[in-house]
Parts: C-alpha cells; sequence; structure tokens
C-alpha cells in the first residue's frame, strides 16, 4: 500500500483525469501493473517533466493522451525517449508540432527500437525503389490499366 496509493494519486492528480476519469485508468492500471515498481519521485515524475518541458512541449491534457495509451512511457529511459524522438523528427523531417501531433496519436512508436525497428520501415517506406517492387514504382494512368477496362 505504499507503493499504491502514491502512484495512483500521481496518476489521477499530475498525469490528468483526476477521480472523474478513475475508471479509464482503471484499465490502464490492470493492462499495466508494472506502473506500481517505479517510484514517483525517481522515475515517474522525471519522465512526466520530459514530456511536459520546452524539449518536448506536451500539454498535460495531451501527457494524459500519451500515458492513457501508452504507460510505458512513463518509466522508459529518457536517453532512449530523446534518441527517438530525434530520429524520428530529422528522419521524417517533422516540425516540433508535427513531432508533437505523432507522440499523441501514436505514443507506441516511442516503445520500438530505433535500430531494430525504426530504422528497417523507415527505410522501406522512404527509400524511393524499395526492394521486391522491382525499379519501377509508378503508378499507372487508367488510360495505361488493361485490367481497368
Amino acid at each position: 500500500e505504499r507503493r499504491l496509493r502514491p502512484v495512483t494519486a500521481f496518476l489521477q492528480e499530475e498525469i490528468g483525469g483526476g477521480t472523474d476519469n478513475w475508471s479509464a485508468w482503471r484499465k490502464v492500471l490492470y493492462r499495466y501493473p508494472r506502473v506500481y515498481s517505479y517510484s514517483v519521485e525517481n522515475k515517474l515524475r522525471p519522465n512526466s517533466d520530459f514530456f511536459l518541458s520546452d524539449e518536448v512541449g506536451l500539454s498535460r491534457p495531451e501527457l494524459s493522451q500519451v500515458v492513457g495509451r501508452f504507460p510505458p512511457n512513463l518509466w522508459l529511459d529518457t536517453a532512449d525517449l530523446r534518441e527517438k524522438l530525434v530520429f524520428l523528427s530529422s528522419r521524417l523531417d517533422l516540425t516540433e508540432d508535427e513531432l508533437r501531433g505523432m507522440i499523441v496519436s501514436f505514443p507506441q512508436v516511442l516503445g520500438l527500437s530505433v535500430e531494430n525497428n525504426l530504422v528497417p520501415k523507415m527505410n522501406f517506406f522512404l527509400d524511393p525503389a524499395p526492394r521486391g517492387l522491382g525499379g519501377d514504382t509508378s503508378i499507372s494512368s487508367s488510360d495505361d490499366c488493361v485490367h481497368c477496362r
């Protein structure tokens, strides 16, 4: 109980939703009971502060959405999170607002490995001639389509 109350209070009061949104937080806690193994002061609040800092720029309601959709963002290593944000921003040429929108819309992306997941996917989707599709990746117009007539 010494850990349960502080973590629960932190999620309700500082991350968002309060007691009005308790049913949503119960689902999160049921799916991710691991959150109770982390210290509010040493892990959860520093990660929360990282997302709220100028470096990431989330608002408190956005942070609540991010944590509600992917709670591990509260305990992932901030150096790893920073590396992923820099990678996504530079590789996709995203503005700060676009990056923030991506994090809010798909916070699970920050749980992916840069080397084992993000780099191969980016290389595939951003390569002008993806392997396995041949050299011609152009899309024919309906006038050129034999099967469309």
